[in-house]
């Protein structure tokens, strides 16, 4: 059997602009300002589900909306501890 390596250089022409790029927030300030609510995550999750359910209905073999709802579990409550904990790291910062 034969082996395979790969090497990976990355390098950085600026330090100035690898220090600001890290130190940028990822998200933008409105993120951080005004967070979302809790309804209005839901409400946003609903959403995409209903676009995601429209699209697999229009494949072939198309999927009915119970299925994509199924494997989305829209309705799921488990992320929210995740969720808050990270929020809270968020709120700390």
């Amino acid at each position: 059997m034969e082996e395979l390596q790969l090497a990976v250089r990355l390098t950085c022409l600026s330090l100035a602009n690898m220090m600001y790029l890290y130190g940028h927030p990822l998200l933008p300030k409105m993120h951080y300002l005004h967070p979302f609510t809790v309804n209005q995550l839901d409400s946003l999750r609903c959403q995409a589900m209903s676009i995601v359910a429209v699209r697999l209905g229009r494949a072939k073999p198309p999927l009915w909306k119970e299925v994509v709802e199924y494997m989305l579990d829209v309705d799921s409550r488990m992320w929210m501890g995740e969720f808050g904990n990270s929020m809270q790291a968020m709120d700390e910062l």
